[in-house]
């Protein structure tokens, strides 16, 4: 009969086996030579064998009971099973079985069985979960459960733990935040949200009964700008909604000010406020871009020469200013360049700045510390940059080896894919070329000849490109120390799909679509995925024609 101690053994071990299996994958490319390398690859499956059979024999006793058939789940176990998920996910520790599936479990028993507290500890954490998927499917997820939550306020002065209440607090945070990252809201709907939590957080009676554990000043401060902020960043001039806007200059405004009377030096001041502020002072016409742009690269080498993603005050790395000036700031700076460049009268090297400081944080950004959330948010902030910088060849090459040095395996694979492949195309060279007429517009044999170094090159590139859907959703791509699951299955189903999307809108880079695409089938299109390949590749076919057409 299984126990709360027996499940508290349970996740000791599995955490253990999850870093085992972390440090496993990081030393593959720690080698001085190919040999090493290959005896590094080596010590790897031995590790991850031996792994997957001690974590399918724990699963299949501790886990998969429960989740097949909930009805064995007791109050004692329940509640063993939260606390020992809670733990491990704050201890940064993520697996979608052990974790997330279980905790699915948890929540419907907790629910069925009106174990209050429980429930709402179940509802946070699945939220929390979700909230970091790369997909919009995962997001959905996140803000039902979030939304769930704020359904509860009902019941708030009936809980009796502050840690529990908390969750509610947070959790009219945490929707419009969930909502608006995901892009699953527009600007009324934002504007309810914000009255509904300003209404909850200034609640006389909340306030009476939390006011002196909880700070909600600071909280309404951080949903402000958070919000409102990230609304402004994310418009262009001509798409924002003009209320929205008009509240944010106000709001932000008025916290902008308020740090300065305090004696913060303006470029202290945090960037959500600092320049989300004056990207509304810019879009209402009281500054010109010009003076925008300049004044918010200076607050952007400000941060690039006094602040750290190391942690502080034991926050994680990629909650840091630096962090959020590479991800969301250069980024914004370089589109603004774009959007606006007919307004831009200033230093004519300024872009070319950005893209260097952004280069260079990003080589920076540590592996350590949530690797799946942070690896899904530099892959989504690369490709916004790649977008924008569409006829800068030699930085787009640059910021995609960037993008798949995030994850070992994946980079070990495309580098051995790119020996096989070479060496393949080597041989058809050399003893039928003729099998090439057709390919790269070549017409014959003398041209497939000619364009030897052309067709290497474009394997090798081709290789470094063709698992890139595989970024974001690395955590379940790489899990080999256990079964997947039906639903991980489908996801690293989509990954040639995911890839061929990321990539389309990046003309560096779209001559590789059809490879990214349709890596994965066989050379008649019958088997392999993605199932529909065929429509796809005739749609991307076509596109191709109209563009030739339009240019023509």
């Amino acid at each position: 009969m299984i126990t709360r101690d027996n499940i508290i053994h349970f996740y000791e071990k599995y955490k253990r086996n999850l870093k085992i299996e972390e440090q496993a994958i990081s030393k593959v490319l720690d080698a001085e030579d190919q040999e090493a390398w290959m005896e590094n690859l080596r010590g790897k499956s031995r590790i991850m064998r031996s792994l997957y059979i001690e974590n399918e024999a724990l699963l299949n006793l501790y886990i998969r009971p429960f989740i097949e058939e909930e009805n064995r789940l007791n109050d004692e176990l329940a509640e063993g099973f939260l606390n020992q998920i809670i733990e491990a996910d704050d201890e940064g520790y993520e697996d979608d079985f052990a974790m997330r599936s279980m905790m699915e479990v948890l929540s419907h028993y907790f629910e069925k069985h009106g174990k209050l507290s429980s429930y709402i500890w179940s509802l946070n954490t699945l939220g929390g979960f979700y909230n970091r998927a790369a997909e919009v499917s995962g997001g959905k997820r996140a803000a039902e459960y979030f939304g769930k939550l704020r359904d509860l306020k009902s019941h708030y002065f009936e809980l009796t733990d502050f840690n529990v209440r908390k969750r509610i607090i947070y959790s009219f945070y945490n929707y419009p935040i969930v909502l608006y990252n995901f892009q699953l809201a527009e600007a009324p709907l934002i504007n309810r949200l914000l009255d509904e939590a300003l209404e909850f957080y200034n609640d006389p009676k909340v306030r009476a009964l939390d006011g002196e554990q909880f700070d909600f000043p600071e909280l309404i401060e951080e949903l402000n700008y958070d919000v409102l902020g990230n609304y402004v960043l994310s418009h262009a001039r001509w798409t924002i909604d003009q209320a929205l806007l008009k509240r944010a200059k106000e709001t932000l405004g008025a916290i902008y000010q308020r740090y300065l009377d305090d004696g913060c030096a303006p470029y202290d001041i945090p960037d959500e406020v600092y320049c989300n502020y004056h990207r509304c002072l810019f879009f209402s016409g009281e500054i010109t871009c010009t003076d925008y742009v300049e004044n918010y690269k200076r607050f952007c080498d400000y941060s690039l020469a006094h602040d750290s993603m190391e942690n502080q005050d034991g926050a994680d790395f990629y909650d840091s200013r630096l962090f959020q000036i590479a991800i969301n700031h250069l980024p914004n700076i370089i589109e603004t360049l774009r959007l606006y460049k007919d307004e831009y009268h200033g230093d004519a090297t300024i872009q070319k700045s950005c893209v260097e400081q952004y280069v260079q944080v990003m080589r920076e950004v540590p592996r350590a510390g949530r690797a799946s959330f942070v690896n899904g948010v530099m892959s989504r902030s690369i490709i916004e940059v790649l977008r924008l910088m569409a006829d800068d060849d030699e930085n787009c090459g640059v910021l995609m080896e960037v993008m798949l040095m995030r994850d070992e395996v994946t980079l070990v694979h495309a580098s051995m894919v790119e020996q096989i492949a070479r060496r393949i195309l080597n041989a058809v060279l050399d003893q039928r070329p003729e099998l090439l007429i057709g390919s790269a517009g070549c017409e014959n044999i003398v041209e497939v000849l000619e364009r030897r170094e052309e067709l290497l090159d474009y394997v090798t590139q081709a290789a470094k490109l063709f698992d890139v859907g595989k970024i974001e959703i690395a955590e379940i791509v790489n899990k080999q120390s256990r079964q997947l699951t039906e639903r991980e299955k489908c996801q690293i189903r989509e990954h040639p799909k995911r890839g061929a999307k990321l990539i389309e809108d990046i003309p560096a880079f779209r001559k590789y679509r059809d490879v990214v695409i349709g890596h994965h089938k066989s050379w008649n299109g019958k088997l392999g995925y993605p199932a529909d390949w065929d429509r796809l590749y005739r749609q991307a076919a076509d596109r191709r024609n109209d563009s030739k057409c339009i240019s023509g």
